[in-house]
């Protein structure tokens, strides 16, 4: 599902850690402080990967609004069960991930029924617009031709193991 939604948001404006050169801890820090939006493809292995649980605990600290979204037959409440209660932020202070991420209504995606894949992308692009006025901050420069005339555009999706990145200008 990860590459499936990268490749449907636009490889040009979102990005997968096997596109990318730098795939160091510095980089992934950057990724999540520098997004606008955080999405997070809650998978089996999600709960036990020190990377994704880094990320969420950056996003978390950061105040990103968060986008959360699940494979069609994965148990959701089994992976959201697993989260840790908190995690190390990395900057000397712990931030409780379990609470937040499960306070999310997460979205349903599956890659191998394109109508329900659809749903899904809308899904994502309606919680991103909503979180649009929450987040003033305009995007530097003109909009690229093909995002003339839309009300938003998709940036950068930073992926390490099952977690993905979205920034939304």
């Amino acid at each position: 599902e990860a590459v499936q939604l990268a490749y449907a948001l636009g490889t040009d404006r979102c990005w997968l850690d096997r596109f990318m050169p730098d795939k160091s801890v510095a980089s992934m820090r950057n990724g999540v402080v520098s997004s606008r939006a955080f999405l997070c493809l809650l998978t089996p292995g999600y709960a036990s990967s020190p990377y994704c649980q880094q990320e969420l605990a950056w996003a978390i600290r950061n105040k990103k609004p968060i986008v959360s979204l699940y494979p069609a037959g994965v148990a959701v409440g089994e992976v959201l069960a697993s989260l840790p209660e908190t995690v190390d932020d990395g900057e000397g202070g712990t931030v409780s991930v379990r609470a937040r991420v499960q306070a999310i209504d997460a979205i349903m995606i599956d890659a191998k029924d394109k109508a329900y894949f659809d749903v899904a992308l809308t899904k994502i692009h309606q919680r991103v617009g909503t979180f649009r006025e929450a987040l003033p901050t305009p995007r530097a420069g003109p909009p690229t031709p093909a995002a003339a005339g839309k009300e938003r555009e998709l940036l950068p999706v930073r992926r390490v193991d099952t977690l993905e990145l979205l920034a939304f200008p």
